[in-house]
């Protein structure tokens, strides 16, 4: 089995991404499209994942130089392994050298903070114990720390969690992110493995065999063929992969129409779309979206008033 590591949050930056306005059917996507605005690195150089987290998604990203660093190791988030160990409480812990605070709240996270100064952090330490006296408290070790440390957060009646001694791998593991990434490479790797060895093993019976010139144009004739298929295999995930993407956009760019909308539906055909919304006004979202180079042809089927905005339904064309 692999060996795992805890990653660092300073190199795999963590975000919580409020999607509560949005309707749950499309929450990961919008959580998404908004990850990418938020980390500071163009999307093909960069890699995502999101992990729910009730109406806070956890957003994690990094560079792909970095994430491939890693490619042979299964990265752990210490965010998450506490998000799934604590019920409610405050915990603080400590990873490559940076101090961390927060808050969970039935097995989610609400609320947290980064601490790159010692002295800073305990500050922020003594004034939530005396503030959030009735809270658990938990201090979780991840890597190797001072035992004097350990001690004062010992005297300060928290519970002090050592995470490798707690729990055992296949818990740790449970907290895994970027898991979808390395489950998409495998396929492929396996694929291109067989793939090779078929062609060598080919290349020797022939070999051996016989060396007619008829022999060696078949054995190149299938090898073009199951190279077009792997590069067919490689473009339908691509494909798959963009139109993923499409979505996301088109998402991101309807909730950027208005600070306070809220989609209730959304529905895509070929480059048709239409949409249902409330909280908002119609004709400013209108307007919005038909400035937009994404689309064209966008007009509004229905509306109606609701509270003290509307309730509508737009459609339109993708470009």
């Amino acid at each position: 089995m692999k060996k795992y590591i805890f990653i660092s949050l300073v190199q795999f930056r963590h975000y919580l991404i409020d999607v509560s306005k949005v309707n749950k059917k499309y929450q990961q996507k919008a959580a998404e499209f908004k990850l990418r605005s938020l980390y500071p690195c163009s999307p093909e150089n960069a890699v995502y994942d999101i992990v729910d987290n009730g109406n806070k998604k956890i957003g994690i990203a990094t560079t792909l130089d970095n994430f491939n660093d890693y490619k042979d190791i299964i990265l752990v988030s210490p965010l998450i392994l506490i998000k799934n160990a604590v019920n409610d409480g405050i915990c603080f812990f400590c990873v490559d050298n940076s101090f961390y605070y927060l808050d969970v709240i039935d097995k989610c996270i609400i609320n947290f903070e980064i601490f790159s100064n010692f002295d800073v952090f305990k500050e922020a330490f003594r004034k939530k114990m005396l503030s959030d006296d009735k809270k658990n408290k938990y201090f979780f070790i991840f890597d190797d720390i001072k035992e004097s440390l350990v001690k004062n957060f010992s005297e300060n009646k928290i519970s002090i969690v050592d995470v490798r001694k707690r729990y055992d791998k296949k818990i740790i593991l449970k907290s895994a992110v970027f898991c979808h990434q390395n489950d998409f490479r495998k396929p492929v790797y396996l694929f291109l493995f067989i793939f090779v060895i078929s062609v060598f093993i080919n290349i020797l019976v022939f070999n051996n065999l016989s060396k007619n010139k008829k022999c060696l144009k078949n054995l190149k004739q299938e090898y073009m063929s199951k190279k077009k298929d792997v590069n067919n295999t490689h473009k339908n995930l691509k494909n798959n992969d963009n139109k993923q993407i499409s979505i996301g956009c088109i998402v991101g760019n309807v909730l950027c129409a208005s600070d306070t909308i809220k989609l209730n539906s959304f529905s895509i055909k070929g480059n048709a779309f239409q949409f249902e919304a409330e909280n908002a006004m119609a004709i400013s979202v209108l307007e919005f979206l038909n400035h937009t180079d994404l689309f064209e042809d966008v007009i509004i089927m229905q509306s109606e008033p609701f509270e003290s905005q509307e309730k509508f339904i737009i459609s339109g064309k993708i470009k």
